[in-house]
């Protein structure tokens, strides 16, 4: 999922403009994500919307300049999507989706024990239809 967001971001940095509170929140959840925030930081901070300036305001030491400059050229043999700020939305969904599923696991594994982990099972079976009722659309 990092490697499909990062593609998207190199395809299409402007995505970076449209980035809400509630996406960077889920962003913060997967650890696995690291390279996908550092490179909306860089895009923020260096106010570059395009591949090759993302590359020059990287640092060339940078874990995030070698995934650019390998990514970078996977994108000259990538057709464009048709539409990639729903194709960013859903990959967001997704991993909103795994962290939710995560958690109520937990809870499960717990046993559920007190009210206060009953109420969020519940919480997140909720939130969870939810997502997945948006994705079927």
């Amino acid at each position: 999922m990092a490697k499909r967001l990062l593609r998207l971001l190199l395809a299409h940095p402007r995505l970076v403009d449209s980035l809400g509170d509630q996406q960077l929140e889920v962003l913060e959840q997967g650890p696995h994500l690291v390279l996908v925030r550092e490179l909306i930081a860089l895009a923020h901070t260096s106010g570059a919307r395009h591949v090759g300036a993302l590359l020059q305001a990287a640092d060339p030491e940078s874990d995030l300049a070698g995934v650019l400059a390998s990514l970078s050229a996977e994108l000259l043999d990538q057709d464009d999507l048709p539409d990639p700020q729903t194709e960013w939305n859903d990959a967001l969904r997704r991993i909103e989706l795994d962290a939710l599923k995560a958690e109520q696991s937990a809870l499960v594994q717990g046993g559920l024990a007190g009210e206060a982990a009953r109420s969020r099972y519940q919480e997140l079976t909720r939130r969870i239809t939810l997502l997945s009722t948006v994705s079927l659309r």
